[in-house]
């Protein structure tokens, strides 16, 4: 897929320097119609037009109507599918049908570029997009709606509730009590518009759409032949009088600007998505299949595949020669790549599911025994050691801040410090990661872990980064259901979050990429696929987690990134692909104490030295939470399960969602300058 959008670039730029022109004249079109709008501009309070193309509204119901009791039942699909992907009838919420029907947000977040895939002029007629060799294909989304491609051209048939100007003044219309126009938008200067307006707008662009699809009577005759008309009476006269009231010539600041272009290209819409929105499907998927892929993109992946045989054979050319085979560097480069193709699958897959990165025992200058043991868990796409390690340029300067000894070891010199060992980089075999397996194979690996060594009364603190906080989260809901885990659950002093997302993400868009590039290595994609924001699913586990700490109270600190994270690190292209990942809102559960870090969403677990600042935050807390090790224990043997040691926490509050801000400021407050100041 990622080759097949490396092949067509070079003629994807072409194809925006040829545009170049149109884009200045569509800015200078769209200039006119902003000055037009600030000064012309009106609420539409009635319908559009007011010929009724589908007959009369009788008192009582419309003669077209199948109810009496509904006239507007027969005007409207049968069912439309909800939010929740249910089916619905139409009579049970006419306004979120009629939303759905005139969906285009997609467009709406590129319209930008929309210049690029279609000039700013008015659809071709119908009868010249057949001329050109497109077949008419019937869609219903708003969206795809003069959308073509190669041998064909994608149509919405023009409903029936748009043809019916009550419609119109009860649903689309601006009511009386409507202040949008005199209100004003401060983000960007221009009007702000109720929810309605927006949709007066899309639906008075699509009728313009077919004032400019059907100009004449045989367009009108391919239209009925092609069903994109309600199949009624209506002729092509009472056709010529609804067009005249739309009043073309002047309708442009009160449409959608989507329908000032004419019909877009998709090609250059997938494009479009590839590098504004960073969607690896692009606006809509050119393969169903992968022999289809293949089959379009045969010539790239063949050279590709000659290239990268031509490398490797004179990386072997190379090493036979004189100067190359004495030279360190490039030795050294081959013999490490050698090694790690090898052996790299089999050393990952073969290390322990607990790994000990520290034991006060094992100490070779004061061994002692340890009374806590910190339990760390990594994200996805990671794994033990490339997570909690700080990487500059110089490999040497590395510093695993949980292994270092002049870091957390320093600070909590009684505590063993644990990973957790799961494969996560979807790579080599490409694993069937989920939150809830990946939980689960903690709880059975760390009791028989604990067991094993005999600790199985010792406290635990859980330390996760991004994913790896869903996988405890999905582990001590699992250990909750099954008796015989009782105890890490109640020896479970704490827990310390980076950048968990327990409400998802808003960046889908990387959430989809992962999941795509997962599925090419055969992988399981369901486990980023349910990373959306406020997905119902999370938004469960979550609740049951919530009722959870509730039940064993042990405390929580949620720390949270405040810049935005870079992916692809191109100086023309740094403001495009960067963004928040996880934020506060989803980072961070109610009435928890939280801070946020100066860095982004991958250096939240990466820490330079003793004296960054992030550290400092990270590492207090988990101080702290040793130090609280003893009333754990105090309340353990004592059987008191009533007092809450979670750093501040309501303990009255069941709703794990976001928010009870002031209550958080006041926390930080108390704590923070406290916790920096002591860990210096």
């Amino acid at each position: 897929m990622l080759i097949a959008v490396g092949a067509d670039a070079f003629q994807f730029c072409q194809s925006i320097l040829v545009l170049s022109l149109s884009s200045l004249q569509t800015n200078v079109r769209m200039k006119q119609t902003s000055v037009y709008s600030a000064v012309k501009e009106r609420k539409p309070k009635s319908a559009p037009f007011t010929i009724q193309l589908l007959g009369p509204i009788k008192q009582n119901g419309a003669n077209h109507s199948i109810d009496k009791l509904d006239p507007y039942l027969n005007l409207f699909p049968a069912s439309y599918c909800t939010q929740s992907h249910d089916l619905a009838s139409p009579s049970d919420n006419y306004t979120t049908l009629i939303a759905s029907e005139l969906d285009i947000q997609r467009l709406n977040r590129i319209h930008r570029w929309l210049w690029v895939a279609g000039t700013a002029v008015p659809a071709r007629s119908l009868h010249d997009q057949l001329s050109r060799g497109r077949e008419v294909v019937i869609t219903e989304a708003m969206d795809m709606h003069l959308v073509w491609t190669t041998g064909k051209i994608y149509i919405k048939p023009l409903p029936r509730f748009l043809l019916e100007p009550t419609i119109w003044t009860e649903y689309l219309c601006c009511q009386d009590t409507c202040k949008c126009i005199s209100r004003l938008d401060y983000n960007n200067g221009q009007p702000m518009e109720c929810e309605r307006r927006k949709l007066y707008k899309v639906a008075l662009g699509f009728l313009y759409s077919y004032a400019a699809l059907i100009r004449h009577e045989s367009d009108f005759v391919l239209a009925k032949d092609r069903y994109l008309l309600p199949n009624c009476s209506i002729s092509w006269f009472n056709w010529i009088a609804f067009v005249k009231q739309l009043d073309t010539e002047h309708i442009y600041p009160d449409i959608n600007p989507r329908f000032h272009h004419k019909e877009l290209r998709l090609s250059r819409l997938n494009y479009i998505y590839y590098f504004t929105q960073l969607s690896p499907a692009g606006f809509l998927r050119r393969w169903d299949r992968y022999s289809t892929f293949f089959h379009m993109n045969l010539g790239w992946l063949a050279a590709t595949t000659v290239y990268i045989v031509v490398v490797l054979t004179a990386m072997q050319v190379g090493l036979a020669t004189e100067t190359l085979a004495k030279n360190s560097t490039f030795q050294s480069a081959s013999y490490g790549f050698t090694v790690f193709s090898i052996l790299g699958p089999l050393t990952r897959r073969n290390r322990a599911q607990i790994e000990v990165l520290y034991d006060p025992e094992d100490d070779p200058v004061n061994p002692t025994k340890a009374n806590v043991d910190v339990v760390a868990v990594h994200g996805l796409g990671s794994d033990v050691d490339r997570t909690w390690t700080w990487r500059p340029d110089d490999p040497e300067q590395s510093v695993h801040w949980l292994k270092d000894s002049d870091m957390l070891r320093r600070k909590i010199p009684n505590a063993r410090i644990l990973a957790y060992n799961y494969d996560s980089t979807w790579l080599y075999d490409a694993p069937r990661v989920r939150a809830e397996s990946c939980g689960k194979a903690l709880i059975y690996g760390l009791d028989n872990f604990r067991e094993r060594e005999g600790t199985r009364d010792r406290p635990i603190i859980f330390l996760a980064h991004s994913f790896g906080g869903l996988v405890i989260q999905d582990g001590l809901v699992f250990a909750d259901s099954m008796g015989r885990f009782e105890d890490i659950l109640r020896y479970t002093a704490g827990f310390v979050s980076l950048g968990t997302p327990f409400r998802g993400t808003d960046i889908h868009w990387a959430a989809d990429l992962a999941a795509n590039v997962m599925r090419l290595y055969g992988s399981y994609r369901g486990c980023l696929s349910v990373l959306k924001y406020d997905n119902p699913q999370l938004r469960y586990k979550t609740q049951c987690f919530g009722r959870l700490r509730k039940k064993y109270h042990f405390p929580m600190f949620c720390f949270f990134e405040s810049l935005e994270t870079t992916f692809i690190r191109l100086p023309f292209l740094g403001n495009y692909f960067k963004a928040i990942v996880v934020d506060e809102a989803s980072a961070c559960l109610s009435e928890l104490a939280r801070l946020p870090l100066e860095t982004d969403h991958i250096k939240l677990n990466k820490y330079s030295s003793p004296e960054d600042q992030s550290y400092l935050r990270v590492s207090a807390e988990i101080v702290r939470m040793c130090n609280n090790v003893v009333a754990v224990m105090n309340r353990l043997n004592n059987g008191d399960e009533s007092s809450s040691t979670d750093h501040g926490e309501d303990p009255s509050q069941h709703d794990e969602g976001v928010g009870h801000q002031g209550s958080q400021d006041r926390h930080l407050e108390r704590t923070s300058p406290f916790i920096i100041k002591n860990t210096r």
